[in-house]
């Protein structure tokens, strides 16, 4: 009897064991995949402080899936490799593992060869089938693959997209807009000659945004890499537009080479004539609007600059060499997810992951949905009248949105708490009422994970020098304000 008590209990932990395990790993790659970057670092610090460990091909996962939001390339398709050659937990998540391969191959180490052999794999791997897919979807598959094929040839005869540093002033002036004078503007060269001002906006997410008229005056080539091009998607709507090349783009002592583009044509996207209910004023406001993004530098370009130092003093932008030592030593404080860049702030001592929008010019928005789960830690401002909340997005206009306003809250970032002058307001506001009906969750304007934004004016006023880091992935204080 004590045995078969002894065994019974044996089988009975064994059990919960295998399934704890099996718990574990499923809760981290439901994390990972949700692009919950914090916790899943917390989750596995949790997990090796107790003795838990991964799965072979789980572990390779995570350790992808940190490289891909530290924006890590060469480590990224290291890891994405060895979780290719052990795929059985993921079954026919595969595919979209491959897929993903080779768009780090194509689009950013520009390895054409490693390229076409993902392809080749991708068909033997839809040849053998072994996790038992329809074949329908395989057939579709296979059909995307023929695409991807003739896209990376296509890009084989493209000159590489590359940067370049000369010894002249590393620095440009930050200049003023007559229209709108809370966004960041700066002057960049384009294809030699034409010289245009520019947003500064780490929203978008593409290298750069130009619009029709404007390229086809600086000379912007066709980028001939896709079948169908002349339907583009921006923040989830389908918009007119193509991809296109830019031959060269100097900001100060920098010269970026045969960079793609997002042509779009921006009449067609907002018509605010059509717009009857606002007003003539508001109407020469908006065309006014619109008309200041026609060049914006995304957060791609950013990223293959590698370092830009926000300098509010002498009002200027800087580009250190990847040589010069600014790096703090400190763990990485923001994340890319979908191509779209994220920090951590708290508010009132709460954790809150903010998409990091330079070209929202508001200080601080927090999504309705993360104040209704700690709205007794969040007083709400009843005092002061609220103004009329207006904004104009490139997908959309509105006007008098529905918010409140915080009351006197402490905002912490990189752990020190921030002074708020009095016009750096905290809105309250629903962001995922912005988001296009029907967009994929890739191409949302906000995803899920967003908590809130923390905008232009919170980066206005962080500090006298702000340093964008997206070698070692940080945003840095490097002179408080005065």
């Amino acid at each position: 009897m004590k045995h078969r008590l002894y065994f019974s209990c044996l089988f009975i932990c064994s059990c919960t064991w295998l399934f704890a395990q099996k718990n574990i790993n499923q809760k981290m790659v439901d994390k990972l995949e949700g692009g919950n970057y914090w916790e899943a670092k917390k989750f596995y610090s949790y997990l090796k402080t107790w003795g838990y460990a991964l799965e072979p091909s789980i572990e390779s996962f995570y350790k992808y899936s940190m490289a891909d939001f530290q924006s890590k390339p060469d480590s990224a398709v290291v890891y994405l490799e060895d979780v290719l050659r052990e795929y059985r937990p993921f079954g026919l998540m595969n595919i979209e593992f491959y897929f993903r391969l080779w768009r780090l191959y194509t689009e950013t180490l520009q390895d054409y060869e490693k390229a076409l052999s993902t392809c080749s794999l991708i068909r033997s791997y839809i040849e053998e089938n072994p996790d038992g897919g329809d074949n329908g979807a395989l057939s579709e598959w296979d059909r995307c693959v023929s695409d991807w094929e003739r896209q990376t040839l296509r890009r084989m005869q493209e000159p590489p997209i590359r940067i370049s540093r000369d010894d002249s002033k590393n620095t440009t002036a930050i200049v003023s807009d007559s229209i709108i004078n809370d966004l960041l503007f700066f002057e960049a060269i384009y294809n030699e000659e034409n010289k245009i001002k520019t947003v500064f906006d780490t929203g978008v997410t593409e290298y750069f945004s130009i619009d029709s008229n404007i390229a086809k005056k600086i000379g912007v080539r066709r980028y001939p890499i896709y079948d169908n091009d002349t339907i583009g998607t921006l923040n989830g709507r389908e918009v007119q537009g193509y991809s296109g090349i830019l031959d060269s783009v100097r900001i100060a002592n920098i010269t970026l080479y045969n960079i793609p583009v997002f042509i779009w044509d921006r009449k067609s996207l907002v018509n605010v004539s059509d717009s009857v209910w606002l007003d003539s004023l508001k109407k020469e406001e908006l065309n006014n609007f619109y008309h200041s993004f026609d060049v914006v530098v995304g957060l791609k370009a950013m990223s293959l600059i590698g370092k830009i130092k926000l300098n509010w003093t002498d009002k200027v932008l800087c580009f250190p060499t990847p040589e010069e030592e600014i790096f703090s030593g400190k763990d990485p404080n923001i994340f890319i997810f979908t191509k779209k860049l994220f920090t951590q702030i708290k508010i009132n001592n709460l954790s809150l992951t903010a998409f990091v929008d330079t070209g929202d010019n508001e200080y601080v928005t927090i999504d309705s949905w993360f104040y209704e789960k700690h709205k007794k830690d969040i007083p709400i401002d009843t005092l002061t009248e609220k103004d009329s909340l207006n904004r104009a997005m490139f997908h959309d206009i509105r006007q008098n949105i529905p918010h409140e306003i915080a009351d006197n809250p402490s905002i912490t970032f990189n752990g020190k708490v921030l002074n708020i002058e009095k016009n750096n307001k905290v809105y309250i506001s629903s962001l995922k009422d912005w988001n296009t009906p029907d967009a994929t969750p890739a191409n949302s304007t906000y995803l899920d994970i967003t908590e809130g934004v923390v905008g232009y004016d919170f980066f206005k006023h962080l500090g006298e020098e702000i340093l964008f880091d997206f070698r070692n992935m940080r945003i840095d204080i490097l002179e408080q304000k005065k």
